[in-house]
């Protein structure tokens, strides 16, 4: 090796030995690259964990081929993105297994034996990494009130100047405030039960407060839990929830939440986009806030509103859980000086939530995809091949739209093309599971073409495959006929990924 650095001296290329280590290492585990332009005449490949599927010759696909309404991925392989495949035209694949999602119903006659499997999920919050860099400015220290250190230069000066051998205490830096979090516990928060956890998560590893409390705010309301803040030390409150809850649709809630406000850093951060806040109980207006102090409570913000306007006094801010609603209320509560535009709760009489009546299934899909955003549309359609509980809803979305955020799924969850229902304890698990309203699943299908849900099956194959052994998991079923009958699936039931050996092994599948 030392031979080898000095040969590359005399050549002029500087480099030390560990970098030649690390290069040779490299070296020998990179996959080799076929120069541009050369045709390799071996027999076609299909690459089941690749966004493509197999081609013949020509290196074209066939038109696509509309799927029927009662097909899903379940039915469909690899070679059914490509019309041109040969039977007999060798495949180098290595041999997969289904994996199933739990039925939701009872399943017939006529049993097949699984293995039950944790399979890879997709975090319910999407772009946690962003959310955490958005509220780094508020990860201060302070000095303490209460714990104090030995400053040894300072007693060491104190010695030598003035003779005095009492040690010097200078305050510990402790975190700057602490963090309450107030959870709407109401029947329509089990969809963003997830969501909540993962951002609970994600406060808690931010570093910023001394301590992170979770709290039920139907609880709190009704006294059965107290509040953890004192009005000497900088809290922040925070209030989650999706607005549609009852306790909204009154003042009392926001009166309490003002009360709140005059002695603390207080904020509501809604799981909904604020396009579809009209359809939730939280109304707002636009406000123009500048904060001068760290941590400063809302009574103490300067507030401008259009005149006319009546908003919450204090002003109490409403957020929505992305990076950039998020960043811009950090900003405020670092107390920069600058003036920040945010949405703020709307001072108003009662009003009731318009419930919609459930209307045909046409209907619904046309009222959906002209309102929805375009990704929330193309989930909704991705989502027709597959059964519908919240683990394999998530994948899908991960799988197929990465770059989409959970308000699209959200606004798919809320579009009224779902209704939710618990299965059997047998074949539940626990898990909430849904399925669209009748008809409403054959439209979507009429949307898409088979090439589409052949190619949803191969994107959830590799996304599973990546995956595999990871900490976030859901229940699933592995095809195995040396396994335990199981009544949790049957014949009918869907495939949502196939996942080769090679992956199972290490698992001991």
């Amino acid at each position: 090796m030392d031979r080898l650095v000095r040969v590359l001296a005399d050549a002029g290329v500087s480099a030390t030995w560990n970098e030649l280590a690390d290069a040779l290492w490299l070296a020998h585990h990179m996959k080799a690259v076929k120069p541009e332009g050369t045709v390799d005449s071996g027999p076609t490949t299909v690459d089941r964990a690749g966004d493509r599927p197999s081609a013949a010759a020509s290196g074209e696909l066939a038109p696509p081929v509309p799927i029927a309404a009662d097909q899903s991925i379940g039915s469909l392989s690899s070679t059914d993105v490509s019309g041109d495949a040969q039977p007999d035209t060798p495949v180098s694949v290595e041999p997969s297994v289904p994996v199933h999602a739990r039925a939701n119903v009872a399943p017939p006659s006529g049993i097949v034996a699984a293995t039950a499997i944790a399979a890879p999920a997709a975090y319910a919050l999407r772009h946690q990494l962003s959310i955490a860099r958005a509220l780094r400015p508020i990860a201060r220290t302070v000095p303490s009130r209460s714990v104090f250190t030995l400053d040894e230069a300072a007693t060491a000066d104190q010695i030598a100047d003035r003779r005095v051998w009492t040690p010097v205490l200078r305050p510990v830096r402790e975190r700057g405030m602490r963090l309450v979090l107030f959870v709407d516990s109401s029947s329509s928060l089990r969809f963003w039960r997830e969501v909540i956890r993962e951002f609970v998560a994600v406060l808690e590893r931010l570093g910023a407060f001394a301590n992170v409390s979770v709290l039920s705010l139907q609880d709190c309301l009704s006294g059965r839990a107290q509040v953890p803040v004192s009005v000497g030390s900088p809290s922040l409150l925070l209030f989650v929830t999706d607005g549609v809850a009852e306790i909204w649709q009154t003042d009392d809630l926001t009166r309490q939440i003002s009360r709140w406000a005059e002695r603390h850093t207080t904020a509501v951060v809604t799981l909904l986009p604020q396009r579809m806040w009209s359809a939730t109980a939280i109304r707002t207006v636009p406000a123009t806030i500048t904060s001068t102090l760290f941590a400063e409570p809302n009574g103490r913000w300067v507030t401008m509103v259009k005149r006319g306007v009546h908003a919450v006094a204090p002003p109490v801010p409403v957020l929505e859980l992305r990076p950039s609603s998020l960043a811009t209320f950090a900003a405020l509560v670092r107390g920069t000086g600058a003036p920040v535009r945010l949405p703020v709760l709307q001072d108003r009489a009662n009003r009731p939530i318009q419930r919609r009546p459930v209307r045909p299934a046409a209907e619904l899909v046309e009222t959906f995809m002209s309102v929805a955003s375009p990704t929330a549309a193309a989930l909704a359609r991705h989502l027709s091949a597959v059964p519908l509980s919240l683990p394999i809803m998530r994948v899908v979305q991960a799988a197929m739209l990465p770059s989409s955020e959970t308000v699209h799924l959200a606004e798919f969850m809320l579009s009224g093309l779902i209704y939710r229902y618990r299965p059997a304890p047998a074949t539940s698990a626990g898990v909430p599971e849904y399925d669209f309203r009748p008809g409403v699943r054959e439209l979507l299908l009429d949307q898409t073409d088979r090439s589409d849900a052949a190619r949803i099956l191969l994107k959830v194959s590799r996304f599973m495959t990546d995956r595999f052994g990871q900490p976030t998991d859901f229940a699933a079923l592995l095809a195995n006929p040396e396994g335990t009958p199981l009544p949790t699936f049957g014949p009918g039931s869907t495939a949502i990924a196939e996942v080769t050996g090679t992956v199972l092994r290490p698992a001991g599948r």
